[in-house]
């Protein structure tokens, strides 16, 4: 169980601009829900009031944080900087961090109870927070931090900042980055003619495709699905990249990041049965902050990312070796983001990670917290086809090796 013993509105400590800042194109794009992220610890004491003085100082400094989102004519949305503050809850559970630790993190509906809810049926748009935060402390002395931000005001490049200057500022140190917060840069009529290595507006949004022989999805929709946490080794993923690379062009070597989707891509697409014939997808979230020409600010605070699909048929990822579903992936990921060091004065977290997988298909790949090149792979699928789908990833053509690393 887990029980909110305190609530606080933290709003900045500084006089911050009272301005409205109009999304980007980009932001609307995604939708208005709130991204879970968790982070555990061993053992802690925080004091609470040095983390509300320190939310407030970091909202001094990102002050959109601490502002609403609220509706235009058109559909359109924008963030009027209002310092009406973030939420923080302070709460108490019966659990212990080895009661996560044992399901390796996994983001279950217990795990989520850990993260602050937003009332979106009942909490019109102008008055939910953008950021909201829970400090939970175990009976066993641990502590989980759990976060909701807004995915359609910042990316995970942008959350992780703000949360690690946050952290600085709670032990003491000052922030070692301020964010560039104009945020009309990604507006197309900002940007020069013909600038963009990415264009915003002509890039295509696939939608899934439907099973063949179907007019829809909403039996599909309803299947029950679960999630499972996959282990790649350092030495794994080299194996994959060698077998990928063997079929690469001259000149072009494939990362990690593609050939441990492509395997994915693959274990899923056998795994579900799919005729050879049907159309499968691969979407995958591209980060262009150096895409653009000029590029944008390393330090933008904002949303800089979209939502690509990789296609190909299931009898063409079947047939051909890995290289091939490697070879239709040209993206970048997440695997670089600062994952780790969220020391709020108490020590190094055990583990950060996503909150919530939310349905069929929805992957993440994060680096693991023991810092020695594996990585991680929390992925959403039907409970029907998750023992094919493990035999597959783990004991597959490509490779074989024990999931239990």
């Amino acid at each position: 169980m887990v029980w909110v013993k305190a609530s606080h509105v933290i709003k900045p400590c500084e006089d911050t601009p009272n301005v409205v800042m109009p999304s980007s194109d980009c932001d609307e794009i995604y939708s208005l829900t709130h991204n879970p992220i968790i982070c555990f610890y061993r053992s802690g004491n925080p004091s609470i009031h040095t983390l509300k003085h320190s939310l407030s100082r970091a909202l001094s400094i990102f002050y959109p944080f601490a502002g609403r989102l609220r509706w235009l004519d058109g559909g359109r949305t924008e963030i009027h900087c209002n310092a009406e503050g973030a939420l923080l809850l302070e709460a108490e559970s019966d659990t212990r961090v080895d009661d996560y630790a044992r399901r390796d993190f996994l983001p279950t509906p217990e795990l989520r109870r850990l993260i602050p809810a937003v009332d979106y049926a009942n909490t019109p748009l102008q008055n939910r927070p953008l950021l909201l935060a829970q400090l939970t402390r175990f009976s066993c002395g641990g502590l989980g931090f759990g976060f909701a931000v807004c995915q359609a005001v910042v990316d995970g490049e942008s959350t992780f900042r703000f949360i690690s200057t946050w952290a600085r500022i709670a032990r003491g140190e000052e922030p070692d980055v301020y964010p560039f917060l104009d945020r009309r840069i990604l507006q197309l009529q900002h940007r020069p003619p013909a600038a963009q290595a990415v264009d915003i507006n002509q890039t295509q949004f696939v939608p899934p495709p439907l099973i063949i022989g179907r007019s829809d999805n909403l039996e599909e929709r309803k299947k029950e699905t679960s999630p499972l946490m996959l282990k790649l080794s350092k030495e794994n993923i080299q194996k994959l990249k060698d077998t990928a690379n063997k079929d690469a062009k001259m000149g072009r070597t494939y990362s990690r990041f593609e050939v441990v989707v492509a395997h994915i891509w693959r274990c899923a697409t056998m795994a579900r049965g799919n005729l050879p014939e049907q159309p499968t997808n691969a979407y995958i979230t591209v980060e262009f902050r150096n895409r653009l020409k000029p590029p944008l600010p390393m330090n933008y605070f904002g949303k800089a990312i979209l939502r690509l699909a990789a296609t190909a048929t299931a009898g063409e990822l079947q047939k051909n070796p890995l290289g091939y579903a490697v070879s239709r992936i040209r993206f970048t990921s997440w695997i670089n983001l600062p994952l780790s060091g969220m020391d709020f004065g108490w020590g190094k977290e055990i583990y950060t990670g996503p909150g919530a997988i939310k349905g069929d298909g929805m992957c993440f790949i994060i680096p693991s917290n023991e810092d020695d090149g594996s990585l991680k792979v929390i992925f959403g699928l039907q409970k029907e086809y998750i023992e094919a789908f493990e035999n597959l990833f783990y004991s597959g053509s490509v490779f074989t090796f024990s999931s239990n690393l």
